[in-house]
Parts: C-alpha cells; structure tokens; sequence
C-alpha cells in the first residue's frame, strides 16, 4: 500500500514540475517581447530548449521537497525527495534514511 501512494506522490511531485517548467517557460517568453498573454500551447520550442540550457549553464539553485517518513523498519526510517528545480545537483539534499 505505501508503494501506491509513492507512486502517487511521485506522479503529484512530476506533474508540479511540469507546470513550474511552463511558468519559467511563460517568464523568458514574456522577457524576450514574445507576448502578454501565451497560452501554454504556443510557446515555442526553443524558448523551452533555451529554459534548459539557461538552468544547466548557470547557478541552479536546488528546491528540496520530501515526502514523509516510511515506518520504521528493520530500524531504518526511509523517505523519498524530489529537487523541484531539476538542478540535477545534490549538494542540499537532505537526509533520506535515518535510524529509528
């Protein structure tokens, strides 16, 4: 049952990413004079493209979000954390395992 709602957690956890993506994507479209008010459907690829390379190129800086503790088992404690930003950097994760 715990699996079920990881997975759920993961799937809730991805689709958030998504939309901050299509926000920063919106923000850079917006600087670069591409319109006021862009619909999700016509921003164009490489103001997308241009996003990911902007974040690989320069400082990331990495938003943690964990999930709850597992019960404790086999005195182990386990939790799942997912970096909203996709620094793909790990300098300020924090703890998944801790004993219990």
């Amino acid at each position: 049952m715990q699996i079920v709602y990881l997975v759920i957690l993961v799937l809730f956890l991805v689709y958030l990413s998504m939309l901050l993506e299509i926000k920063k994507s919106r923000e850079i479209a917006q600087e670069q004079g591409l319109g006021e008010d862009i619909q999700e459907q016509e921003i164009p690829a490489n103001v997308i493209n241009e996003t990911s390379y902007k974040e690989v190129s320069r400082e990331c800086q990495e938003s943690w979000f964990c999930a709850a503790w597992s019960d404790c088992r086999y005195n182990i404690q386990r939790r799942a954390c997912l970096d909203l930003n996709k620094c793909s950097t790990s300098k300020n994760k924090p703890i998944t395992e801790q004993s219990c």
